[in-house]
C-alpha cells in the first residue's frame, strides 16, 4: 500500500510540473484597473542568443531571459529603457498574448517618433498584421485596434538598421484567414518595492531600482479558428513568436511549451497507477512462491 501511495504522489507531481508554473501575484495598474502577473499567465520569453550591446561602454542584460537592457546590434544601438522589449507572456485560459517593455507602442520613442512597432510573426507561415492609425501620421498603434491573421505571407519589410532582427512588418501576399483585436497601454506598479530580482521589468539607473515607464501590447486570440485549428493552437503548439520595431534595435522572442490535454494527463495517471498495481500483485505472488 505504501508503494501505491508513492505512485499516486509521483503522478500528482508529474501533472503539476507538466501544467507549468505561474508567477507570484504582483499588482500593476492598467489605466487605473488592477492587473497581476497571474493575469498575464506564463512567461514564455526566450533568449535570442545575442550578446549585450556595447553602446556607451555596454550595459548589463537583466531580467527574464536576459532581455532587459539587452539590444540587438554590436556596436552602437541604444540600450536605454525607451527602446527595450523585455518579456512575452501567454495566458492559456484567457487566450491573450502580451508583450511588455519600455517601448511605447502608441507613440514610439521621443525624438524618434518615426520608428513604429512591427507585426507579430508566428512560426514560418503566419503573421498578425496589426492595424495602425495612431501617432506620427498613423504609423503607430492605437489604444485598441484590430489585426488580420495572414497565412503563407509573402513579402515582408526588414528592419532598417539591424538586419539580424528582421523581419519587421508584413507587406503583402498570403491569405487573410481571421481577424482579432489588440490593446496597447502604459502600466504602473502599485508596489514597486515588492518586485524581486527575477521580474522582467527592471531598470538599473546607478542606484535603486526605479519605476521607469513600461508598456503592454495585448493580443486577443480567442475565437480565431481555421482549417481545423486556431490561432491559440498555433501558440500552444510551440510555434516561435517574433516582434521588433522598424530600426531593429531590440527584438523579443517567445515560445510556449506544449502541455498535455487533461484527458492525456488522466490517461498517463491511470497508466502509472495500473503499472503500480500490477507490480504490487507480482511482488505478492513472488513472495508467496518463495515462502512456499
Amino acid at each position: 500500500m505504501k508503494n501505491f501511495s508513492k505512485i499516486l504522489v509521483l503522478i500528482f507531481l508529474t501533472c503539476f510540473f507538466l501544467v507549468g508554473k505561474s508567477h507570484a501575484c504582483l499588482l500593476i495598474m492598467e489605466n487605473s484597473h488592477p492587473l497581476s502577473l497571474v493575469d498575464l499567465g506564463t512567461e514564455i520569453t526566450i533568449n535570442d542568443g545575442l550578446p549585450n550591446s556595447t553602446w556607451g561602454g555596454g550595459s548589463q542584460a537583466l531580467g527574464i531571459a536576459g532581455e532587459d537592457n539587452e539590444t540587438e546590434g554590436r556596436p552602437n544601438t541604444y540600450t536605454y529603457q525607451a527602446w527595450d522589449l523585455e518579456g512575452v507572456f501567454w495566458n492559456r485560459e484567457t487566450q491573450i498574448l502580451t508583450f511588455i517593455g519600455g517601448f511605447d507602442y502608441l507613440n514610439g520613442v521621443y525624438g524618434h517618433a518615426n520608428v513604429p512597432i512591427g507585426d507579430v510573426f508566428i512560426g514560418k507561415k503566419y503573421v498578425l498584421d496589426l492595424h495602425r492609425g495612431g501617432g506620427y501620421g498613423g504609423k503607430h498603434l492605437t489604444s485598441t485596434g484590430n489585426f488580420d491573421l495572414i497565412e503563407n505571407y509573402g513579402s515582408t519589410e526588414n528592419t532598417h538598421d539591424v538586419p539580424s532582427a528582421s523581419p519587421y512588418r508584413y507587406l503583402n501576399g498570403g491569405g487573410n484567414i481571421g481577424t482579432g483585436s489588440y490593446s496597447a497601454y502604459r502600466i504602473f506598479y502599485t508596489d514597486w518595492a515588492s518586485i524581486d530580482l527575477f521580474e522582467p521589468w527592471r531598470q538599473w539607473s546607478g542606484g535603486p531600482w526605479i519605476n521607469d515607464a513600461h508598456y503592454a501590447l495585448e493580443i486577443s486570440t480567442a475565437g480565431i479558428e481555421f482549417n481545423g485549428t486556431s490561432l491559440s493552437d498555433l501558440i500552444n503548439d510551440g510555434n516561435p513568436i517574433h516582434l521588433t520595431y522598424q530600426c531593429g534595435n531590440d527584438l523579443i522572442l517567445g515560445q510556449s511549451h506544449p502541455t498535455p490535454e487533461p484527458a492525456s494527463l488522466l490517461l498517463l495517471g491511470s497508466g502509472l497507477a495500473c503499472i503500480g498495481i500490477i507490480r504490487r500483485k507480482k511482488t505478492k505472488k513472488n513472495g508467496k512462491r518463495l515462502s512456499g
